[in-house]
C-alpha cells in the first residue's frame, strides 16, 4: 500500500504534502500509470511518458520516497532496489495491450490480486490517480479491454 501510495502522491491533481508540509509535484502532466503488479520480489508498471523526463521523474521520485519510508520504519540505511528500474519504449498500441493484459495478470492469483490495477479498469473509483481512461482507449473500451484479457489468458493457459 505504501508503495502505491508513494506514485499516487506525484499523481493526483490535489496538493499532497509531506511530513514537512512541502508539496508533491505535480507529475500528472508528464506521466501517467496505465496498469501495475506488485509482486513478492518485483514490479511492473506501464507508464506513459507525456514528457521527455516524464517516467525518470516520476520514478525517481516514487521510488526514492519509498526507499526513504521502509529504511526509515525499519531502521535501515541504503538502496533498497537491486538495480535502476528498466524501461522500454512502446510505439505500438498492439504491444501495449501486450503489456497491460501481461501486468494485469502476471501474479498467480491473476485478476483477484489486490496489488493490481485491474480493478481499478472496471471500477476508476478505485484509484483515481490511474490513467485508466486512456488505458481503455489503447483497448477501444471496457468490454473490449475484458474481453482482449480473457484471451490472453485463455492464450496463456495453453502455453
Amino acid at each position: 500500500r505504501e508503495f502505491i501510495e508513494c506514485f499516487r502522491r506525484y499523481l493526483v491533481p490535489e496538493v499532497v504534502r509531506d511530513r514537512y508540509r512541502r508539496p508533491y509535484k505535480k507529475l500528472g502532466g508528464e506521466a501517467g500509470v496505465l496498469a501495475y503488479c506488485l509482486l513478492d520480489n518485483h514490479f511492473h508498471l506501464v507508464v506513459h511518458q507525456r514528457t521527455a523526463t516524464g517516467v525518470q521523474r516520476l520514478m525517481r521520485g516514487a521510488l526514492a520516497g519509498y526507499s526513504r519510508q521502509y529504511n526509515t520504519r525499519y531502521g535501515r540505511t541504503g538502496r533498497l532496489f537491486e538495480s535502476p528500474y528498466k524501461a522500454s519504449l512502446v510505439t505500438e498500441h498492439r504491444y501495449a495491450k501486450e503489456l497491460i493484459a501481461y501486468v494485469h495478470t502476471n501474479h498467480p492469483d491473476q485478476l483477484q490480486h489486490p496489488f493490481s490495477s485491474h480493478a481499478a479498469y472496471s471500477d476508476p473509483s478505485i484509484a483515481p490517480w490511474l490513467s485508466v481512461s486512456s488505458g481503455l482507449a489503447i483497448f477501444g473500451g471496457l468490454q473490449p479491454y475484458l474481453d482482449y484479457v480473457a484471451s490472453y489468458c485463455a492464450r496463456e493457459r495453453r502455453r
